[in-house]
């Protein structure tokens, strides 16, 4: 059995598998016709199985090595040099389930070839809920509950850290303490425009500093 690690989440993943006859020497001009290619993933009732001509899961010939991805398509790769090895264009439900995905390929007349991928990134418990209820379930924003680059900074900004700021306010407080002046009674740190304190403190005899008040506005 040939295994693998896939990523949670992978789409138009071209792969490949290799048919040996009983003497172990690969098998050439193979086509669709050839292959009943199956998979099943973990909790599922039953296994999905991929057929030339199924109406819903067809199994089809590619006109080309380099074709763009076509799921379920098939192609030999080369019956000079690879014999017997052949481009799979696998089914994008494989890499949405949860915990181990399952694809078996099996090729009539000849000993099953067996694929087993791991699907990793994702968590058994929750990851099959909806983008929206994962976020909330495990404090991480799913690529898919976001629509573009400007929602996800906005996420990644927003998250809080354990003295409750979020990390967008954290990162004012720090570059304040660095980058900016000290108001001129000692009592703060002021923004970069100089127009307001940032951090107002107290400080005592020892020189040590209590934080009276914060702003990140």
């Amino acid at each position: 059995m040939a295994k693998g690690t896939r990523g949670y989440g992978a789409t138009s993943l071209i792969t490949g598998f290799k048919v040996r006859d009983k003497l172990g020497n690969g098998v050439p001009a193979l086509t669709a016709t050839d292959f009943t290619i199956s998979y099943w993933i973990p909790g599922a009732s039953s296994i999905i199985t991929y057929i030339e001509g199924d109406a819903t899961y067809p199994l089809t010939d590619l006109t080309a090595l380099d074709d763009s991805f076509s799921e379920g398509g098939l192609w030999e790769i080369d019956s000079t040099y690879m014999p017997g090895s052949y481009r799979f264009d696998a089914p994008d439900a494989i890499f949405t389930a949860v915990g181990l995905g399952f694809v078996t390929v099996l090729v009539s007349g000849y000993p099953d070839v067996d694929i087993e991928w791991q699907i990793v990134g994702n968590d058994p418990e929750i990851q099959s809920l909806p983008p929206a209820a994962y976020s909330a379930a495990s404090g991480v924003t799913q690529k898919s509950d976001i629509a573009g680059t400007s929602e996800l900074t906005d996420a990644i900004k927003a998250i809080e850290t354990a003295d409750g700021e979020t990390w967008e306010e954290l990162a004012t407080f720090i570059g304040a303490t660095i980058l900016n002046k000290i108001a001129g009674d000692g009592t703060g740190i002021r923004d970069r425009a100089d127009s307001k304190d940032r951090i107002t403190y107290a400080t005592d005899v020892d020189n040590n500093r209590t934080i009276s008040a914060r702003d990140a506005t």
